[in-house]
Parts: structure tokens; sequence; C-alpha cells
């Protein structure tokens, strides 16, 4: 029933010492019901996971491994992450989300997750925002990935990042945007060792951008 969906979670000044699995998690079964409003502000933890929450935001926090979020069909679940510091995004079934000003950085070397994954069955629209997206040095996950499921609904658009590529090259390897429908990438920076592949884009558009091959490819960007 409705009365047993938490309405309002709010955490400030939160900090928890980094467990295996994660440190704050939230989840509901009841589909179909509204308010569950989750709010983190100024904390720090290891990782984050999230289930079918109605809206998630982020502010001024640092989640050193990961946060996962998994969305609701029944919902819009809008996310905004402000001015925060991540080890990595996994978004899936998410359908509005937005980064502004965050450092996503992959720490972890043998991670087989990108440092930006985007994964949905549903009508997606992710946008980064003055935000820098890395991963180690000698890491051997992608930079950014989405999925090849129902990708025609995939919207991402990119203004004024910044990207770091350490991934281990490997020659004939391509790298980001593996199936993002819609693309908008402006103003930006690419360091990168693999292939930019726009694999699957049905709409690009990109101006004012500044791409640096970092690996051996002779290929930079592949449509």
């Amino acid at each position: 029933e409705a009365t047993n969906v938490p309405q309002k979670i709010t955490l400030t000044n939160c900090y928890a010492e980094y467990s295996e699995n994660f440190d704050f998690m939230f989840i509901t079964a009841v589909n179909n019901q509204e308010g569950e409003d989750i709010q983190l502000n100024k904390c720090t933890f290891g990782r984050v996971t999230i289930y079918n929450a109605k809206q998630l935001n982020i502010y001024n926090s640092t989640i050193y491994n990961d946060i996962k979020v998994y969305g609701n069909v029944y919902h819009d679940n809008p996310i905004q992450v402000v001015q925060s510091n991540i080890g990595l995004v996994y978004l899936q079934g998410v359908s509005n989300t937005n980064f502004v000003e965050c450092n996503i950085y992959n720490n972890n070397p043998t991670s087989t997750l990108p440092a930006v994954g985007i994964y949905s069955r549903v009508t997606t629209t992710t946008s980064f925002k003055k935000c820098s997206i890395a991963n180690i040095e000698g890491s051997t996950a992608r930079l950014l990935r989405s999925s090849n499921d129902n990708f025609e609904n995939v919207t991402v658009n990119f203004d004024d990042c910044l990207f770091n590529e350490g991934t281990v090259y490997k020659e004939g390897e391509s790298n980001l945007f593996i199936y993002f429908t819609r693309v908008g990438i402006h103003n930006c920076i690419f360091n990168i060792k693999n292939k930019l592949n726009f694999y699957g884009c049905l709409d690009i558009s990109c101006k004012n951008n500044k791409f640096y091959n970092k690996g051996s490819g002779d290929s930079l960007v592949l449509i």
C-alpha cells in the first residue's frame, strides 16, 4: 500500500566506512507509487544503490566506488547530481538524469564496468554539464557505454566536459558512445586511447570540441 512507501529520506553530513557491498541502499517493491524523495547532502559513502526511487538528489557528496540507480517504469525517475565526486556511475531504466560539475573517476583497475554506463528499456535522457569523466591508467573498463537493448530511446548530452581515458589500448577496439541514439557534444575535450565510436547513433551534434588521440590507432572517430 502507499502508506508503506517512504515519502522522503534526507541524509546530511553523513559518513560511512566503505563496506564490501554498499553503504547506503534504498529499495521498494511497491509499484506505481509516488513520493519517494531521497536527498544526500555533503555525505561520504563507498557505495550507494537505489531501486525504484521517485526522485534522487545528491549535492556536494563523495561516493568513492560507485553509484547504481535502477529505475521504475511507472515513474519519471528524475536524478540530480551536483558538485559531487563519484567512482563510477551505473544507470538502468532511469529516464531523466542531470549531472552538473561532477568528477566521475573509475579508480578500480580491475573493474569491468565503464566509468559511465547507461542501460535502459525506457526512454532516457542523460545530461552532463561541466563534468570530468575519466578512468584510471591501465584500466580494463571502457570510459562510456550503453546497452543495445531498445537503444533508439537513449539521448545523452555532454556540455563543457573533459574526458580522460586511461584504458589499456587494444588495436581495433572501440570505446565510447556505443548505441547512444541521440548524442550532443558541445565544448568538450577528449583525451582518449581507443576509438570514439558512434555506433547506432541516428542524431549526432558536435560543436566546438577538441579531440586528442593518446593511443596508437589510426582512426580517432568512427561513425
